[in-house]
């Protein structure tokens, strides 16, 4: 018998704590799996396919390997193609990260916020839904069934998808100890189970029509992943043909991550944001909930940095406020441009502005105020995304 040593990184020794969550872009790139009910293949609107979930051999970036990638994104109007719609990832991918578009959906688009503005204009609430925050979840599989892209049978890509498919992985994964059922990871590669895709139409529970997953299933028995036609055995030489199969077809599933925001990635962001709620007033109130300073029109900020009279630093003027306290801040100017001859009119306004600023914070919070921290720990506790 051989001494010899293999090294297949742990793809036939997998634990359930090698799918706990990892939080962390996709439709024209060809290492996703993008079923949709409206390709022109699709009979009787139900998009149907046979995969496999497969682990993920490679390292990413950070030095960890993971099976399951999860990222919040937003989905909304593009601030730089009027008429378009863009996936933004959301800040709060990253802990205690400051993110304005959860902070406006939970002011005015979610009435079970703690936080829920029900003064707000019922326009102002209707768009404010656009900024519900999406989690994705992303992960490998080999594509052994599509009668609508037979083309794609055998290949490995990323394939996308929300919490329904999560939950029935996550199912599988925990088992049921008090009922008997031990865990089953679906991903591995040679006693895992294939799964049955089935996208159709449905409705949530507004009435709306959406996509959904729910008549997707595993299969009742497991098996070995199939390679050039033949289901491969626990030996040795198959091992290694599975690792080399993987290692050659997989494509690069970090490249789904989080990517830590830059400023103008914020920046992109907060105009999206004031696009959707298209109130400078409303939008205002959210600006200083997450930020804690008021928000600076365009306008004033121009004229601010093209006068004489101040200099760069009283732009950003920073509000030194409890972080429980939200102020309810004045109403701005609207977007459009002003003319020269208001400037004079706008260095006033701004004037008052920054004497506002500058006011001593409150010293004693309202005791119905929460917190930024609290905001964000309600969208995770009391949103459940899809």
């Amino acid at each position: 018998m051989s001494n010899e040593v293999f090294d297949f990184g742990g793809i036939f020794d997998m634990k359930s704590d090698d799918f706990k969550s990892k939080e962390t872009t996709q439709f024209s790139n060809p290492d996703f799996y993008s079923p949709r009910i409206d390709d022109e293949n699709v009979k009787d609107g139900i998009y149907q396919s046979r995969l496999r979930f497969l682990p993920n051999v490679n390292v990413a970036p950070d030095g960890q390997r993971t099976n399951i990638v999860v990222k919040h994104v937003y989905y909304v109007p593009d601030p730089d193609n009027p008429g378009q719609k863009c996936y933004i990832d959301a800040p709060s991918n990253e802990p205690k990260a400051k993110d304005i578009a959860s902070v406006a959906f939970m002011m005015f688009g979610y009435d079970k916020s703690k936080i829920y503005r029900s003064d707000a204009p019922a326009i102002v609430k209707k768009n404010a839904k656009q900024l519900k925050r999406n989690t994705y979840h992303y992960s490998l599989v080999q594509i052994i069934k599509d009668t609508q892209h037979p083309e794609l049978e055998g290949s490995v890509k990323i394939f996308r998808y929300g919490g329904v498919i999560y939950d029935k992985i996550m199912q599988l994964i925990n088992g049921n100890p008090a009922l008997g059922i031990n865990p089953i990871i679906p991903f591995d590669p040679l006693n895992g189970k294939e799964f049955i895709m089935v996208l159709s139409k449905g409705q949530n529970d507004q009435g709306q029509e959406l996509n959904t997953y729910m008549q997707s299933r595993f299969v009742d028995d497991r098996s070995a992943i199939t390679i050039d036609g033949r289901e491969m055995t626990d030996s040795n030489e198959d091992k290694q043909k599975i690792f080399n199969f993987l290692k050659e077809k997989s494509p690069d599933l970090s490249q789904t991550m989080f990517q830590k925001m830059t400023e103008d990635d914020v920046e992109r962001l907060n105009r999206a944001v004031r696009d959707v709620l298209d109130d400078d007033h409303y939008f205002a109130m959210a600006y200083q909930a997450c930020y804690g300073k008021p928000f600076v029109p365009d306008a004033v900020r121009q004229s601010v940095v093209s006068s004489t009279e101040y200099d760069d630093d009283d732009v950003d003027v920073e509000i030194e406020v409890e972080e429980q306290t939200v102020e309810e801040p004045v109403r701005k100017a609207p977007k459009k441009e002003e003319s020269a001859s208001a400037t004079s009119s706008t260095m006033s306004k701004f004037k008052s502005l920054k004497d506002e600023a500058e006011k001593p914070a409150p010293t004693k919070k309202p005791a119905d105020k929460p917190s930024i921290s609290d905001m964000m720990e309600d969208i995770d506790d009391d949103l459940d995304f899809e």
